[in-house]
């Protein structure tokens, strides 16, 4: 289609005009000096030339005198699509909230949309589903678009209301370009969260609830069917970005970029007030409010060597976190005037706080001698988190002690050495030698903070908390590794590697752990198109010397009497256990006797069994974390017009754990006295997921067909019994299997598209591409959750032990939609 209408030529001629006197006044200026700042990501061993993408049809705009002129003028492509839709079944928006514990009334809908628009809103009536508008010179030298749509055009979400993204291009070919970019992008949690609360989003929760430390049953029921209102409870995410790349010339690479990331809303929070005898547990609307900044900049250069080529890269960039409020306060509704110390007027808890970091790297490449090359990367970074210290408490009724500093004078540095050293031995081997240190170096000051207030709560009004030290968490890892790859034919690759990793830790139970690996695998690909490809790694995690927890506890807790407890001493953390790992995988493609006729099985393991040994020795911890999943897949080409796919796979979670209820003492008494209170848990995951999907061409070339449907189907089982003669499950009335979580969900999408001939579109006066979409989706999601099935605002009809307990029950997975609509689409 010939554009018309000379605000449109002007545009275009603007932006043409615009990008050529960047032109003017880059080829004027003096070339700057490179940025000594690096990304550490891998690069490309030549300036990459910039070639405009293969477009449809496109309209010529009549070329003025002047500039454009000698690029042959402008022409324009792209595509607008637009709609409508109607839900044949929407759930409801919210869900009609309710005091007492189980389902909400039988008037209220037992379904809620949050899930459904969870990252989007779709709404019924209008929609835009895609804008694209673009326009280049005819030389292909000057070039321009913007794209305007949501994350996946084929979906019911829309331009214009809360998720989509729009980016505008603009470049001169092998040398400028230009892109900028806006994202929104929500995150909706719930639209039925039950709440008491004023001020929702801001810092400073109030409520209308007062029913002191002692109330009845009744009187709670009746404050919150008094007061609870049905809110959203969600974040929306705004983020900008622009970038911009300068390519002088073969040799030379510039890129500048800058994002920032506003994130605002709501999410559910829980707070405590008093301890385990007068605890007061209420769920919050904690406030978002915070905002990312990223910065980076970038200087690479591409050259010669005696054996080949060379780059060298630098950059840098910086991060900056802000947020608008370091905390949050709320009142209490189960504050007492009789005893304030311990059932306090107000809570507060503290947020993330501001914090930056600082980036410098090197990255290089240069082929040696020998047909080998090398690959270098030095980075270093630092992180800063100075932001003030929140008070121990906001009860006025408690006297605190002294915080030791007025903030955490944070500090990280960590640095980066990587090397890759590759080497192709023979035609057909090849060896690559890796080395990477990571250096995690915490220099914050390790300050010894007096006896804190715990939960804005006191028995006596004054501190009661243990003294106790901060600890500054460091940590150096080390990886070695050497891979030969043998290709022994031109279709039959074999190959194996051995690895080596080192963690050396402060501040953990464990100061060294070593883990060797060693691989193989190989692929093989049949000449008729078949393949096969597998792979099998077992490595051995062992740490040196002696499991001891107590010297750290003793150090954090140095001024505390030993009858200070903590976690059991017996307890192995699952990232410092020795452990045996297995792990495989195997794909399959095979091309059948049945043309058209493709089969591809697959399968997968990773086998974790953690030495931890809960018999001799009585450790406690995870023994087992096995993962496996087999599926297959098959695809039929049963014609030029009909396509046919279905998979399958099983996946499974599998681990085993031995727990206890005892506690330790500095000293390294076990409390309770006379037996370690052991008991054992499996926890196992079923998932099972089928896909069939059908593509059919009604009439070639201008009718088709899609249709798909999936289902996944989750299992979750967890166990508790008894482990050894002394342990708290002496029977199952005491330590029963947690009841099966169940999950399901189903989709089914049917497209309908036609493609209008090419005689329709001249007489409806059109000249390029005219499509029309016929649509129809059906999707349910069904959640049996015994945690949270039952949820309400008031639980204490359930468990008597949490009459001082307010929560917002605000999960609500389940839902069940149709919906139908129909679009046209035109490109030119």
């Amino acid at each position: 289609m010939k554009v018309h209408g000379g605000v449109l030529i002007t545009g275009m001629l603007f932006v043409a005009t615009g990008v050529a006197a960047t032109r003017v006044a880059a080829e004027e200026a003096p070339v700057p000096a490179a940025v000594p700042l690096a990304v550490p990501a891998a690069v490309p061993l030549v300036a990459p030339e910039a070639v405009p993408a293969a477009v449809p049809a496109v309209a010529p705009v009549a070329a003025p005198d002047g500039l454009l002129a000698e690029h042959g003028g402008v022409e324009t492509f792209g595509v607008f699509e637009m709609g409508w839709r109607a839900f044949v079944d929407r759930p409801a928006d919210y869900t009609r909230w309710w005091a007492a514990p189980g389902r909400p009334p039988g008037s209220a809908p037992s379904e809620s949309i949050a899930k459904f628009d969870e990252y989007g809103t779709i709404r019924p009536g209008p929609y835009l589903q895609q804008l694209d508008f673009a326009a280049r010179t005819k030389d292909g030298v000057y070039w321009s678009e913007l794209r305007i749509n949501d994350y996946g055009t084929e979906s019911f979400r829309y331009v214009g209301t809360d998720n989509y993204r729009a980016v505008f291009d603009m470049m001169k070919a092998g040398e400028h370009y230009f892109t900028a970019e806006w994202d929104q992008l929500p995150h909706l949690y719930s639209t039925s969260a039950q709440s008491i609360w004023n001020g929702v989003g801001t810092n400073q929760l109030t409520t209308n609830v007062a029913l002191g430390n002692n109330p009845t049953q009744a009187q709670v029921a009746a404050a919150l069917n008094a007061n609870l209102r049905t809110i959203d409870i969600g974040i929306d995410r705004n983020i900008g970005r622009a970038s911009y790349r300068w390519t002088p010339d073969p040799n030379w690479d510039f890129q500048a970029s800058y994002s920032n990331d506003h994130r605002t809303g709501t999410q559910v929070a829980g707070a405590i007030v008093g301890g385990l005898g007068n605890q007061q547990i209420v769920q919050l609307p904690r406030p978002v409010d915070d905002t990312t900044q990223n910065a980076k900049a970038s200087g690479q250069y591409f050259g010669d060597t005696p054996w080949g080529h060379f780059n060298i890269l630098t950059s840098g960039g910086v991060s900056l976190f802000t947020n608008e409020h370091d905390s949050y306060t709320y009142e209490n509704p189960f504050f007492s005037a009789a005893n304030p110390s311990v059932f306090s007027p107000l809570g507060r808890v503290s947020l993330l706080p501001d914090n930056q970091a600082y980036t410098a790297s090197m990255t290089t490449g240069v082929d040696l001698p020998y047909r080998t090359r090398y690959m270098g990367t030095f980075s270093y970074a630092s992180m800063r988190q100075d932001e003030g210290f929140v008070p121990y408490t906001i009860n006025p009724f408690v006297v605190a002690n002294a915080l030791p500093s007025d903030s955490a004078d944070a500090r990280i540095d960590t640095m980066l050495i990587n090397n890759v050293l590759t080497t192709r031995v023979t035609d057909d081997v090849k060896a690559t030698f890796r080395y990477r240190y990571y250096d995690n170096d915490n220099k914050t000051p390790e300050r010894l903070f007096p006896a804190y207030v715990s939960e804005d709560s006191s028995n006596n009004g004054i501190a009661a908390g243990s003294v106790r030290r901060n600890l500054a968490y460091a940590y150096t890892k080390q990886n070695a590794s050497e891979d030969v790859t043998w290709r022994v034919t031109k279709t039959f690759n074999v190959g194996a590697t051995a690895a080596w990793e080192r963690y050396d830790r402060e501040r953990r139970e464990v100061a060294v752990t070593d883990e060797l690996s060693g691989k193989i695998y190989g692929d093989w690909r049949a000449f008729d198109g078949g393949m096969f490809k597998t792979s099998y790694l077992y490595s051995q995690r062992r740490y040196d010397g002696v499991y001891d927890p107590q010297s750290l506890v003793r150090y954090t807790y140095w001024s505390s009497p030993d009858t200070q407890t903590v976690t059991n001493f017996l307890m192995r953390k699952f990232d410092l256990a020795d452990r045996d790992r297995h792990k495989a995988m195997a794909v399959f493609e095979l091309d059948t006797p049945i043309p058209g006729l493709v089969v591809s099985p697959n399968a997968g393991l990773r086998f974790d069994d953690y030495l931890t040994d809960p018999y001799g020795a009585g450790e406690l911890g995870i023994l087992k974390d096995n993962v496996w999943n087999a599926g297959i897949e098959v695809a039929y080409a049963v014609s030029p017009g009909l396509r046919l796919m279905a998979a399958y796979v099983h996946e499974q979670f599998d681990r085993d754990l031995v727990g206890s209820s005892t506690i330790t003492a500095l000293d390294g008494t076990t409390f309770p006295a006379g037996g370690t209170s052991r008991f054992f848990s499996n926890m196992r995951e079923d998932v099972d997921t089928v896909v069939v999907s059908a593509n059919v061409d009604i009439v070639p070339d201008s009718v088709d067909l899609g249709l798909s449907y999936a289902i996944a189907h989750g299992k979750e089982d967890w166990t508790a019994e008894p482990f050894g003669s002394n342990t708290p499950c002496p029977s199952d009335t005491v330590c029963a299997p947690f009841p099966t979580y169940r999950t399901n969900y189903q989709r089914f999408e049917g497209v309908l598209r036609h493609k209008l001939d090419p005689d329709t579109i001249a007489k409806l006066g059109w000249s390029g591409d005219v499509t029309l979409k016929l649509r129809y989706l059906w999707e349910r999601n069904q959640v049996a959750d015994w945690q949270n099935d039952l949820a309400s605002p008031y639980m204490y009809l359930i468990d008597a032990s949490v009459a001082r307990n307010i929560g917002m029950a605000a999960f609500n997975p389940n839902y069940d939609a149709q919906l139908v609509g129909g679009s046209v689409a035109f490109r030119w």
